[in-house]
């Protein structure tokens, strides 16, 4: 007898129940000494769970290219728009200073509020181009060894007309046991402040804010500690999500990009860390991060 005529190829096949599922076959003819077919000799391989990877590998490859293509629109449009922006609040603040004519009571209020308008959108703008270069991979950690307390010192200083004009309390509560850290201290920074200032903007008059760290084994975790007005367990869900506003009477008329979070997010993850958050409504925040103790040094 003579095998001839193969064929391969892949097929839908049919449970009894009637599941479908995918198949592998390979077959062939068994033909006799003058070439007529006898029988055809076939094999079936059950490859539903590598068509099921398949799909998903095609998804994801889908998906990271929407979100480069998404990133790299952002990013264009961002630098488009800060110029023209960055102009504005300058002329904006010339006006503001009364430096090229006096203006009265009702013109002064309305270059206050085109400041701070400009101010906030370029925010927004800086927020959305960072969160678009970290989508993108292309942000980068240049790691340096600084002191934990003299950062903390910072943040609070640059924070004190926010805390002065509510009367609140910003206390840090350092371990002695670790001085410094190996990290990206611009980005470190960036954490701190982003977490103090939204906490700043939640918590009521004479209220009190800290700052905690303590080690978790080669980890170093961070507390910012607020006695504001909490969130609802609604609120929190998603809350690292891009452009996440908090959902609450009292919050109303509160100015945010919402981007912070998502940045400190991503920053943290750069790092290889963690972030997350514990809050009841009426009872205060705790936002949580660590960061690795010795991050390797670039």
């Amino acid at each position: 007898m003579i095998s001839t005529g193969n064929w391969n190829g892949e097929a839908i096949a049919r449970k009894k129940d009637g599941t479908e599922f995918s198949v592998a076959i390979s077959s062939h003819f068994i033909r006799d000494e003058v070439g007529n077919p006898i029988c055809l000799m076939a094999s079936f391989v059950d490859i539903t769970e590598r068509k099921i990877k398949e799909k998903l590998l095609i998804e994801k490859t889908k998906a990271e290219a929407s979100s480069r293509a998404k990133s790299e629109l952002l990013s264009t449009m961002s630098h488009e728009i800060r110029t023209p922006l960055t102009i504005i609040i300058g002329y904006s603040d010339l006006l503001d200073m009364q430096e090229i004519g006096k203006l009265n009571q009702k013109q002064a209020s309305c270059v206050e509020t085109i400041l701070e308008s400009g101010h906030h959108l370029l925010s927004l703008i800086n927020d959305t181009l960072d969160l678009s270069k970290a989508e993108a991979h292309k942000m980068e950690l240049y790691i340096e060894e600084f002191s934990i307390p003299d950062v903390i010192d910072d943040v609070r200083v640059a924070l004190i007309p926010l805390t002065s004009s509510k009367n609140i309390d910003l206390l840090a509560n350092v371990n002695s046991d670790i001085a410094t850290i190996k990290a990206d201290k611009k980005k470190f920074k960036q954490i701190l402040y982003n977490l103090v200032s939204n906490a700043l903007k939640f918590t009521p008059e004479k209220g009190t804010i800290t700052i905690k760290t303590h080690p978790v084994n080669n980890m170093v975790q961070f507390d910012v500690i607020d006695t504001g007005i909490g969130m609802s367990e609604e609120n929190v869900k998603g809350i690292f999500q891009p452009f996440q506003q908090i959902n609450n009477p009292e919050t109303r008329g509160q100015q945010g990009t919402g981007l912070g979070l998502a940045l400190i997010k991503k920053f943290v993850e750069m790092h290889s860390g963690e972030v997350w958050v514990k809050s009841e409504l009426g009872k205060g925040t705790i936002f949580s991060f660590t960061l690795p103790l010795n991050q390797e040094m670039s």
